[in-house]
Parts: structure tokens; sequence; C-alpha cells
């Protein structure tokens, strides 16, 4: 029997959406996107899964440390 959980399934976010998964507000969520290499743009009213992939990759999951 494995031990290790699945990984949680990834879906498109808005802004407001991963500033509650980390803690913080959308004006600390939009400096920290900055940084995110190759984010592309916020299109519409939701990253894709595409670049939450690349959030996820460069801030760390957001369930870290739960």
């Amino acid at each position: 029997m494995s031990t290790t959980a699945p990984a949680p399934k990834i879906e498109p976010q808005n802004k407001q959406q991963l500033a509650d998964a980390y803690g913080i507000g959308r004006y600390t969520l939009n400096a920290w996107l900055l940084d995110v290499p190759d984010l592309g743009e916020y299109r519409g009213r939701c990253f894709t899964v595409a670049q939450v992939e690349r959030i996820y990759a460069h801030l760390g999951s957001p369930t870290k440390g739960k």
C-alpha cells in the first residue's frame, strides 16, 4: 500500500483564489507574480492550468506546510 498522497488536481484559478490559497492579499500576490518567469498575460478572469503550474513551480505549492 502506498503512503504518498496523489498530487492535487490543478485547475484554472483567478488571482483571489490564488491569494487565498497562499494566505496573502491580492496586492502581495501581484508583487510575487512579477518574479514568475514566462508566466504570460493574465487574460480573462483566470490563469490557465499551465500558468498555475508555473506559479506553483516558482512559489511552491500553497498546500505545502499546512
